[in-house]
This record gives C-alpha cells, sequence and structure tokens, in this order.
C-alpha cells in the first residue's frame, strides 16, 4: 500500500460561517484567504483558511479540548 504523503484539504461543515472563521483563526491561528472563498451569485458558502506550518500533527502539548463557541 503507497504511504500518504500529504493531505490537499479537509472540510468542516459549521452552522455560521463568519463564527466558523472566528473559532479556527483563534484556536488553530488559521489565516482566512478571501480570494479563494467559494461565492455562487453573491451567496457566500465556502471560504480558505491556511494554517501555517501544518505537517499533520498536534504541538508538543497537544491541542487540549477546545469547545466550539
Amino acid at each position: 500500500m503507497p504511504a500518504i504523503s500529504g493531505v490537499h484539504h479537509v472540510t468542516f461543515v459549521v452552522g455560521a460561517l463568519d463564527a466558523g472563521i472566528s473559532w479556527f483563526t483563534r484556536i488553530l491561528c488559521a489565516r482566512h484567504v478571501p480570494r479563494f472563498d467559494h461565492d455562487a451569485s453573491g451567496a457566500l458558502f465556502g471560504v480558505i483558511l491556511e494554517l501555517p506550518g501544518f505537517l499533520g500533527s498536534a504541538p508538543a502539548g497537544g491541542f487540549g479540548t477546545v469547545p466550539f463557541q
């Protein structure tokens, strides 16, 4: 079986897009990249967030449990 060499993207469905962006930027230090947002006829339905330095592993201390608010 071939080894996995990387991950292109992961999708998370959220009930409130602005709150989701806020949570991912605050908790995971993600950076919103508006030029790649998904917009259909003026209705925003998806955004792109980058995780700088993401290598697929948690920090040494782990992420812990952080509730979505």
